[in-house]
């Protein structure tokens, strides 16, 4: 048994309550994949930043990327500070595992790295249905919002979506979940329509594969070939 905490609940809704739980963490090849993601993007910038400010003593405040040197080199510090900041909240989450969807007697509650933490009890939820995730093709989790017992950040949506690159395929914790519903919270509304192809998709497991991996590794190596030349054109 252990504490489930709702930061942002209303606290007329009654005391916290001590309930059972189940988490299914982040893959760790995926979750490490977009931390290295980040921090090379950050490396990427911080090398960039360096050589634009030099470039632009060098030339005695010459023109950089078609800026001024002062402010290519603002504009390029502060890319840097941004994909720090991306790194940073990357790596942490793949150390505690992010993201994580925790499922309760009292609702889901999903973690993400970057997107932060999004929760809805189960009285505000329909059931759940496969369907991809707004024009992206990844498979995900979806149920309808039917009341207010959600965070903040889904206030005013329709759809509540659970997935991302986790241990667990979208299948097996979409059955999970409408398997978690407890009784108390009442007959579950009619889940969205599910999507065929998303079906099909979500039987395998959740995540990056190898080809899109690579295939983002050779996109920052071009990135950096580009931003290279860009730089020392001149």
């Amino acid at each position: 048994m252990v504490r489930t905490v709702y930061p942002d609940i209303d606290p007329s809704q009654g005391p916290e309550r001590i309930v059972t739980e189940k988490t299914h963490t982040a893959d760790p090849a995926n979750a490490w994949c977009m931390a290295g993601f980040f921090t090379f993007m950050f490396g990427a910038v911080v090398a960039a930043t360096v050589s634009v400010t030099s470039v632009g003593l060098a030339r005695d405040g010459g023109r950089v990327m078609g800026l001024s040197s002062s402010t290519a080199a603002i504009v390029m510090g502060a890319a840097a500070c941004f994909c720090g900041w991306l790194a940073l909240k990357t790596i942490l989450g793949a150390v505690r595992g992010m993201p994580r969807v925790t499922i309760s007697d009292r609702g889901v509650m999903v973690e993400g790295a970057i997107g932060g933490r999004r929760w809805a009890e189960w009285s505000s939820l329909s059931g759940f249905a496969v369907s991809f995730l707004g024009q992206k093709r990844v498979p995900v989790a979806v149920a309808r919002i039917t009341g207010d017992g959600v965070s903040r950040n889904l206030r005013g949506k329709m759809e509540f979506a659970v997935g991302g690159a986790l241990t667990i395929a979208i299948a097996a914790l979409t059955e999970e979940l409408n398997a978690g519903r407890p009784p108390s919270a009442g007959p579950a509304a009619a889940p969205p329509p599910e999507n065929p192809q998303a079906r099909l998709a979500a039987e395998r497991p959740s995540g990056l594969s190898i080809p899109a991996i690579v295939l983002i590794w050779c996109a920052l190596l071009g990135q950096s070939v580009w931003l290279y030349f860009a730089l020392f054109r001149d």
